[in-house]
């Protein structure tokens, strides 16, 4: 009798945990972390704006009419790219402009910055414009593919989180690329 309790607390000592992992799983009681701040990008997507290939690239559709959201984040784009410090000089400010009106604004925006290139939305593949939405900013890593996108907003508080968000997600993958 004592051997069968023995064996039955031994079994029930090695079983138990394995069988609440299951149910942990299967029922959903355990959320997966993840660690990056912005939303994955759902399929391949490459942009080529970066001259050259060590660059990691923060792209902005810019809209027909730039308004106060468009212009909050061509700023957001500039003032979190100063913010990486001597990490800057591995980052390049995208924005991709469709209105010729727009360009002129965009490089005044943009101007302190070290890395830069206001692209024409022509060079954008054609069928990317109507995939990649002008209401993002998108992180690209150094060989064009766009990995991370961040929802703009014209809530001012929200778009300094979004930018931190940015910040936060650059550092680790720099830490963690062989290109950056």
């Amino acid at each position: 009798m004592k051997n069968n309790k023995t064996l039955l607390i031994f079994i029930a000592t090695f079983s138990i945990p394995f069988v609440l992992a299951f149910a942990v799983l299967q029922f959903g009681w355990f959320n997966a972390g993840t660690t990056n701040k912005g939303e994955l990008m759902p399929a391949e997507y490459s942009v080529k704006a970066a001259k050259r290939g060590d660059l990691w690239q923060i792209v902005y559709l810019v809209p027909e009419e730039c308004d106060a959201l468009c212009k909050q984040a061509l700023t957001a784009m500039r003032q979190g790219i100063l913010a990486m410090g001597k990490k800057q000089g591995k980052l390049l400010a995208a924005p991709y402009y469709s209105n010729q009106e727009n360009r002129a604004m965009i490089e005044k925006v943009i101007a302190p910055l070290q890395h830069k290139q206001v692209v024409d939305m022509a060079e954008l593949e054609p069928s990317y414009t109507n995939y990649l939405d002008k209401n993002y900013l998108y992180l690209a890593d150094p060989f064009g593919k766009v990995v991370l996108r961040y929802p703009l907003t014209k809530n001012h508080p929200e778009m300094i989180k979004i930018t931190k968000n940015i910040l936060s997600d650059i550092s680790k993958l720099l830490k963690y690329s062989r290109t950056g």
